[in-house]
């Protein structure tokens, strides 16, 4: 991600909730999903959060690669 929006995360049992401060609101997550917003922060790129996920998850690598930048927009809009 070139810009670095604001995010907070608080762990809940199985869930994650995220605060977006850009569009001020609340979103309750599965952990791999939040896991995938704070590494796309941190700079991490999408082809190694992409290569992570297909193996931890046993997706397509095309799959992953699909999630994470629709992800990525949906959190930058």
């Amino acid at each position: 991600m070139k810009r670095n929006p604001k995010f907070l995360f608080q762990k809940i049992e199985d869930k994650t909730i995220v605060w977006s401060e850009h569009a001020n609101e609340y979103l309750l997550l599965e952990d791999t999903t939040a896991t995938i917003i704070e590494r796309l922060c941190a700079g991490d790129s999408i082809q190694k959060i992409a290569t992570e996920l297909a193996h931890d998850l046993e997706l397509p690598l095309d799959t992953a690669i699909d999630f994470i930048v629709d992800l990525e927009k949906e959190i930058k809009t």
